[in-house]
């Protein structure tokens, strides 16, 4: 796939008629790399994902935000958890994101998993408490819900909120 996606930018195979499949080559290239765990690489093509995204007069750029953030954010989650964190706090202050409930749920549990992972319980608690009121929540499956409800227990137990996990 890098090599064919070099090829077309070498070859100007790109135009404003298929500008849509070099932002989905671009979104696969970052998702592969990070899958096979080359995360600075993953964000070297997630740069290039955003200057595309400008491309054609931002024609495509809203529809694939998500994608850009979504790619920084898995990246820097392994690579450095506060930039995630940053960037999480950062999505979900942004309008374009809270329109959208269901990401604006999943964003809200990643920020959760990262303020947990980084030992930052009472900052987690109080983000799943948001999340397990947001409409996302019981739109989920039991099982989910289930990770989530663990979660928050063991959050509870490493802050000593022991009356909590009791009931």
């Amino acid at each position: 796939l890098l090599k064919t996606y070099q090829e077309f930018l070498e070859e100007g195979l790109f135009t404003k008629s298929n500008h849509e499949i070099k932002l989905q080559m671009l979104v696969f290239i970052v998702n592969t790399l990070y899958q096979t765990k080359k995360h600075q690489l993953s964000l070297n093509y997630t740069a290039q994902l955003y200057e595309a995204m400008a491309d054609h007069g931002s024609l495509l750029f809203q529809k694939f935000l998500p994608y850009y953030y979504n790619a920084q954010i898995i990246n820097y989650f392994k690579l450095d958890q506060k930039k995630s964190i940053e960037l999480l706090e950062e999505v979900l202050k942004k309008r374009y994101f809270r329109e959208d409930p269901y990401n604006e749920f999943v964003y809200t549990i990643n920020l959760a998993i990262c303020y947990f992972d980084t030992n930052l319980y009472k900052k987690a608690l109080k983000t799943l408490v948001q999340a397990k009121i947001h409409d996302g929540y019981h739109k989920v499956e039991p099982a989910f819900r289930m990770r989530i409800a663990v979660t928050e227990i063991t959050a509870r137990v490493s802050v000593g909120d022991f009356e909590v996990v009791e009931r």
